[in-house]
């Protein structure tokens, strides 16, 4: 009975790596998702009640069908089932990382597998910053970048706030650039260095901007009571 549940697990394993997808290169240098199998439609479900079922038997049947990862990922936050969304987006983040071993791959914002993997990247991204896991959140802010440099997701701020505070002030001073000086961030950002400097500068944001870096505020109290809140 044993060797037979061996043989079952190891058949079902073999089955699913046989749906994993691979990178195809473009004309134009960017890379798309090719599935052996066709991964789950959003638009082929029709009753809210079956998202669930269907996404899980999607993620079962190839657990890099990044579209049933997005569908089942939303739907447990709008239940505001958080740990098990993140997980369902970490998941989605290391299938991502087995396909994306080349720093070199830009994939194509235009596919939509591939556009579904970038933002559950960059959402992985940012659950690891509202729990202050800054090193982590770094480090697939840079990965998910390299994938997609044109940073559709938003993800360069969230990677500076971590270089400050994991006090990589190489990485901090090499990015910046990245971000457009006209940024509230970028003016936050050089508020926080000169903080780090001995010189205090206040900085107003609006409410939406203070619950943005809420994380950053709570790691540097001191610095956070210089904002003025409109």
């Amino acid at each position: 009975m044993l060797l037979l549940f061996s043989l079952f697990f190891v058949t079902l394993a073999k089955i699913i790596s046989m749906n994993k997808p691979e990178l195809i290169p473009n004309p134009d240098g960017t890379w798309t998702l090719d599935y052996p199998i066709r991964p789950l439609r959003p638009s082929a479900v029709a009753e809210t009640e079956r998202v669930e079922s269907l996404a899980r038997s999607a993620l079962k049947r190839c657990p890099w069908d990044f579209g049933a990862s997005s569908m089942l990922s939303d739907l447990l936050a709008e239940r505001e089932e958080v740990e098990e969304a993140c997980q369902v987006r970490f998941d989605a983040l290391q299938r991502a990382l087995e396909l994306i071993n080349d720093e070199d791959i830009v994939v194509d914002w235009n596919d939509r597998q591939c556009r579904n993997m970038i933002e559950l990247m960059g959402q992985s991204a940012v659950d690891h910053f509202w729990i202050q896991d800054f090193e982590m959140c770094a480090a697939i802010c840079e990965t998910t970048l390299e994938a997609d440099p044109e940073d559709h997701t938003g993800l360069v701020p969230y990677m500076l706030y971590s270089y400050v505070l994991i006090e990589d002030w190489e990485s901090f001073d090499e990015r910046l650039m990245d971000l457009d000086p006209r940024s509230i961030h970028y003016e936050l950002l050089e508020s926080i260095r000169d903080f780090d400097n001995g010189v205090k500068t206040e900085v107003r944001i609006d409410a939406a901007t203070r619950q943005f870096i809420e994380p950053v505020c709570q790691q540097i109290p001191e610095w956070s009571n210089l904002l003025q809140v409109k």
